[in-house]
């Protein structure tokens, strides 16, 4: 379940800036007491300072200031983009615009160069005579000066990520990397008869029993991993009748268990809470959620409004590549404990029926 809550926070807008604004606020903290202590008005290097108290105050008042401003610009101009890509491609295509990492580092540069700057001068005194924390202010210069930066990358940026062929290629390597990791090797095809082997003697003579949905949702993450531990544990198999995806009703079949009539199964808490059921889709485990996306802005391309061939087409070398890798892949059916016995058997994609609800639309 950590990964279905790394990338949750990866598409969170909030994560990453505030992590910086955190580090702003304790780095001019540290900084400040730093000059206090260390006495840096002795420095030489630092006697480059000469306009005084006051017009230190006035500088990191006008630079702080600046930077509130120009990250409630940068804001804008991020809800302005996620408004034409929603309106081209699709609502669902903004979860990929929300995980990028480069424009959440610039806002958090931005709101934590402001912090920074707050800190630094609500601890300059008013009185002259009182030593300034000169190193602390020119830090203060250096991240005004890095911020400017960023709001350049920024704006090249998000002038770039709204482009068609830019959004279709994230999307296509994002589904291939999925399939990579979800699928198995071909050179494991050869062990599938022995799995199915298996899996009918961890059945053969045991009771069925069905564990049912504790709530309504989309299938966002299974936890393989522990539904094998429990099943040793119980000394069951268990078999899925849900994927990564697919949307479940409260009270509908999510597992059955199959125990032999000497040994308790697994209770149903224990199998739900290895089931997360979420809101809306996720790409973390679920393969057809990047396919569905290439599909929409394929489906877009070709309505009469917008009348895009070539985008279309690229949606369709992305599939195609998708795909591709699919074939020389094989999904893993059975999976086994650290014994090398079966014990659970999930629900897994058919190649035939992918390239079918993928090109029938298209076509």
């Amino acid at each position: 379940m950590f990964k279905l809550l790394w990338n949750k926070l990866q598409t969170t807008i909030w994560f990453i800036p505030a992590l910086l604004s955190l580090a702003g606020v304790v780095f001019a903290m540290l900084m400040v007491n730093f000059d206090l202590r260390a006495n840096t008005g002795e420095w030489a290097w630092l006697d480059v300072i000469k306009i005084g108290t006051a017009g230190v105050r006035q500088v990191l008042a006008v630079t702080t200031g600046a930077m509130m401003t120009i990250t409630g610009v940068v804001f804008s101009i991020s809800v302005v983009t996620l408004t034409l890509a929603a309106n081209q491609f699709g609502a669902k295509i903004l979860r990929n615009y929300l995980s990028d990492w480069h424009n959440k580092i610039v806002l958090g540069l931005f709101v934590g160069s402001f912090l920074y700057g707050l800190v630094v001068l609500a601890s300059i005194n008013s009185d002259s005579d009182v030593q300034l924390p000169a190193l602390a202010f020119l830090i203060s210069l250096v991240l005004t000066v890095l911020a400017i930066a960023g709001l350049i990358f920024f704006i090249h940026n998000i002038s770039t990520s709204i482009q068609a062929d830019r959004v279709i290629a994230v999307i296509g390597k994002s589904l291939i990397n999925s399939i990579t990791n979800a699928l198995s090797s071909s050179s494991e095809q050869a062990d599938s008869a022995l799995l199915r082997e298996g899996w009918a003697i961890a059945v053969h003579g045991t009771s069925s029993t069905s564990v049912c949905a504790d709530a309504s949702g989309y299938v966002e993450y299974i936890d393989y991993d522990a539904l094998v531990k429990i099943a040793r544990r119980c000394q069951c198999a268990i078999e899925l009748k849900v994927r990564p995806g697919a949307f479940v009703i409260e009270g509908g079949a999510l597992a059955t268990l199959h125990a032999s009539g000497t040994v308790s199964p697994p209770s149903a808490i224990d199998v739900n809470r290895s089931i997360s059921l979420g809101l809306q889709r996720t790409d973390v485990q679920d393969l057809e959620y990047a396919m569905m996306q290439l599909l929409q802005i394929a489906q877009r391309a070709l309505s009469p409004g917008i009348n895009d061939s070539l985008t279309a087409i690229a949606c369709i070398d992305w599939l195609s590549a998708a795909l591709a890798r699919m074939v020389e892949l094989v999904p893993s059916e059975y999976l086994t404990d650290a014994d090398s016995r079966v014990r659970l058997r999930i629900q897994t994609l058919d190649f035939s029926v992918t390239s079918g609800a993928i090109f029938d639309p298209l076509r």
